[in-house]
């Protein structure tokens, strides 16, 4: 009898078991929107992203949100996993804000835009790698006094890079590659909505993993744009006061009065100029934007920058500081018009028109001006060379900062894509518009 009854509870588990292997082998055949939840934990899968789209579930799964620092073998694990789903060699066996900029720089194929002591950026807008399977049009990396990366931005389709008949494409394109398969390898998010300091409002997805913060403009933002930071970073900074920036004024034995620390952030070849004009006063502010953001901000487009909407952006965004761009309808008439503001440590934004061969002039001057110690020497070699007058194109116009002057030498220190070049009164008077748009306490 004993011998009976354990037969039948033998058979009735054998029973059990083949119908539990066939439950959940259907319920891991069906479609993936369909599993419950435990099969997909079972798969190793990680949830649907929001825009419904999935990718290979073993690396969603291991870029869980990790609160306690990584062990060495796991910092090596994840760098392959970030690389392998990138599609390139972003980061070495360690974090990412551990190495020197210069050696990302340089995997990236990023040339070096500027150093100052707060601030380096590397740039590039040729030959760049794949990101996603997709090309960006930009890549910038900013690196901080300790020589560290604090942010990756690689900017996709914008509209000062694309032409308005292809932009709209562009960006619908860029977004349905980049934005799965951030989904993908980080998991579900949702968007979110920031209105900065300059009442502009922008549309992003965000995720923080493996001590990263990644950010995800989509094209509701008229651009497309990943961006990379220390989870640890500010979300929002703390600037200094007005009264800081006059210690970053420096000056020499020639009589130069300069501006220290103004980063030269590159233009390229989009036609920002105002942005980036913007970009290196905020940088040098410390309170750091991109260009691409401020264009957005602006309404700056493929055809140029003729617009005044971004500096009404930026005095919001200013007036935290207690400062504010003053709108001076004059035309550049001496060094006097910008000494008082320099000697406070603050630039001076200036419209320029017909520019080309003068700065091209000055920046070659510039070269052999750094050799001359004594201001009587280079006021001979100013002499001389005033009587070679460059020629003026009035068809090109351009937005430069005024960040020194020589009051002995009567010349001004200019900001510009050429790098830093001095320019003579009569040269400046000869190419600057009607506009000097002086940074000044409020």
């Amino acid at each position: 009898m004993d011998s009976q009854r354990g037969a039948w509870i033998g058979l009735f588990f054998v029973t059990a078991l083949v119908v539990g292997a066939c439950f959940i082998a259907v319920q891991i055949g069906a479609p993936p929107e369909s599993r419950p939840a435990w099969v997909t934990s079972l798969l190793g899968e990680d949830t649907m992203p929001t825009d419904g789209t999935r990718l290979p579930g073993q690396v969603a799964h291991a870029s869980e949100n990790r609160a306690v620092p990584l062990s060495p073998q796991a910092r090596a694990e994840a760098a392959k996993r970030w690389n392998r789903a990138l599609g390139i060699q972003l980061f070495r066996e360690r974090v990412l804000w551990d190495e020197l900029a210069g050696g990302l720089a340089q995997r990236l194929y990023l040339r070096t835009d500027t150093q100052t002591k707060r601030l380096s950026v590397y740039s590039s807008e040729k030959d760049l790698p794949l990101v996603f399977g997709v090309r960006p049009t930009q890549i910038t990396l900013y690196a901080d006094e300790r020589h560290r990366p604090k942010e990756l931005h690689f900017a996709f389709a914008n509209r000062g890079s694309i032409h308005p008949r292809e932009i709209h494409n562009r960006l619908q394109r860029d977004d349905a590659q980049l934005r799965p398969s951030l989904g993908g390898l980080l998991g579900k998010t949702t968007v979110r909505e920031e209105t900065g300091l300059d009442g502009f409002k922008r549309s992003f997805r965000e995720w923080e993993q493996d001590g990263i913060r990644v950010r995800y403009y989509g094209p509701e933002n008229d651009f497309v744009a990943i961006s990379f930071k220390p989870a640890s970073a500010p979300r929002r900074p703390t600037p200094p006061g007005p009264e800081h920036w006059a210690s970053q004024v420096i000056r020499t034995q020639r009589g130069d009065a300069l501006l220290r620390g103004i980063p030269l952030v590159r233009q390229g070849q989009k036609p920002y100029c105002v942005p980036v004009t913007i970009e290196r006063i905020l940088q040098y502010l410390q309170t750091p934007e991109n260009m691409f953001t401020l264009a957005a901000a602006g309404d700056v487009g493929y055809r140029g920058c003729g617009t005044f909407t971004i500096f009404n952006q930026t005095n919001r965004r200013l007036s935290h500081q207690g400062l504010s761009i003053q709108f001076k309808r004059h035309a550049f008439r001496s060094v006097q018009d910008v000494k008082p503001f320099i000697d406070q440590g603050l630039p001076v934004i200036w419209l320029v028109h017909g520019y080309v061969p003068v700065f091209q002039k000055a920046r070659a001057r510039t070269d052999s001006r750094h050799s001359v110690l004594e201001a009587d020497d280079w006021q001979d070699d100013l002499d001389t060379d005033r009587q070679y007058r460059a020629r003026t194109d009035p068809g090109q116009y351009h937005s430069v900062l005024i960040a020194g002057y020589n009051e002995q030498t009567k010349e001004i220190a200019v900001v510009d894509e050429m790098g830093l070049i001095w320019l003579t009164e009569a040269e400046a008077r000869q190419v600057s518009q009607p506009f000097l748009l002086p940074v000044a306490k409020r």
